[in-house]
């Protein structure tokens, strides 16, 4: 019998205070590339990118909204844009 093992990432909207530590969580959480950028395209690349199983669990979303404004919702869409068209890839959002 085959087991399936699924990572999951737990990334605290508390702790993103500024937009490039926010980067620097999704870089070191989800173990991105050299070539990573710290930009919005270089995070959809990354993410696309993934190759195998990782659920993504972004806690205190509301904090990080109230840290970062609008940059916390283009990221959630970023997010889940990618998860539709990356299987590997499973993101949730919590207040």
């Amino acid at each position: 019998q085959r087991r399936v093992y699924m990572r999951e990432v737990i990334l605290d909207g508390n702790l993103m205070k500024t937009i490039k530590s926010a980067h620097t969580m999704f870089s070191e959480a989800l173990s991105f590339s050299e070539r990573y950028r710290n930009n919005m395209d270089s995070l959809f690349d990354e993410l696309l990118n993934i190759g195998s199983d990782v659920s993504v669990r972004i806690i205190n979303y509301s904090a990080m909204h109230k840290n970062l404004g609008e940059y916390a919702e283009i990221y959630r869409s970023i997010f889940e844009d990618v998860s539709k068209l990356n299987p590997k890839l499973s993101v949730t959002f919590e207040d």
